[in-house]
């Protein structure tokens, strides 16, 4: 009898995590490169990171070019010290483009 519980258990875990995904467009930052780090003032450092966003969602995403009808992108910086993770930095909201 166990051995029907595990397949039955997988299934309905499975369906439960599938019901759970949205419908629509869902934008993901998919990589990061090309990062910068230029001269510091006193204590301030600047940095900079450019991203490739992906649409995970399943359906087309607006992304139009001199309007509002594209996504943003807000990028933080953390650092771990002393076992502790530490918000050290976070950036204005970038539009993406193409």
């Amino acid at each position: 009898m166990m051995k029907l519980y595990l397949p039955v258990t997988f299934v309905v875990a499975l369906s439960a995590s599938l019901m759970a995904q949205g419908v629509g467009p869902d934008v993901i930052v998919g990589d990061l490169h090309e990062v910068g780090n230029y001269a510091h003032v006193g204590t301030i450092d600047a940095f900079s990171v450019g991203t490739t966003s992906c649409n995970v969602g399943n359906q087309n995403l607006n992304w139009f070019q001199g309007t509002n009808q594209k996504p943003v992108i807000g990028q933080t910086a953390y650092r771990i010290m002393n076992g502790r993770i530490e918000m050290i930095g976070q950036s204005w909201l970038k539009h993406g483009f193409f």
